[in-house]
C-alpha cells in the first residue's frame, strides 16, 4: 500500500484543471454571497443583554470585546426605552462594564460591536 505524500495536499496557485478550478469558482460564489450579506445587513453582528437589577453596573461578556471596541445600544423592551442608552464606563480583553441607574425593572437591549483591531 503506498504512502500518500502531505505535499500532494498542497496545490500550486498556478495549477489549473476540473477540480481546481471548481475549487476557486466555489469560494469565489462563497465570498459574493459574503459581500452580498454584509452590504445587505444580515451578518448577525447583533447580541442580547439584561441590565442587573437593583445595582448600577452590568459586565458584558462578549469575546468580540476589546480595549478598541465600539459598541451600540438598541432598548427592546418599554423599560429600557425609558431609561435610555447604557453607558461603557470600561473595557477589556471580553467584558465590558455598563453604569446605568439602578432599577427594579428588566431592562433589555440589543448591541452590535465594532472593533478595528
Amino acid at each position: 500500500m503506498a504512502v500518500a505524500n502531505p505535499r500532494d495536499s498542497f496545490r500550486d496557485p498556478s495549477e489549473t484543471g476540473p477540480e481546481i478550478d471548481d475549487d476557486r469558482t466555489r469560494f469565489q460564489r462563497k465570498q459574493v454571497e459574503l459581500n452580498r450579506q454584509i452590504i445587505e445587513g444580515r451578518v448577525g453582528f447583533t447580541r442580547s443583554v439584561t441590565l442587573a437589577t437593583s445595582s448600577t453596573t452590568t459586565t458584558l461578556t462578549d469575546a468580540r470585546i476589546g480595549i478598541d471596541a465600539f459598541l451600540a445600544f438598541t432598548p427592546t423592551n418599554e423599560a429600557a426605552r425609558a431609561e435610555g442608552i447604557p453607558a461603557v464606563t470600561a473595557k477589556g480583553t471580553g467584558t465590558a462594564t455598563l453604569t446605568h441607574v439602578s432599577a427594579g425593572t428588566v431592562r433589555a437591549y440589543e448591541y452590535i460591536v465594532l472593533s478595528g483591531g
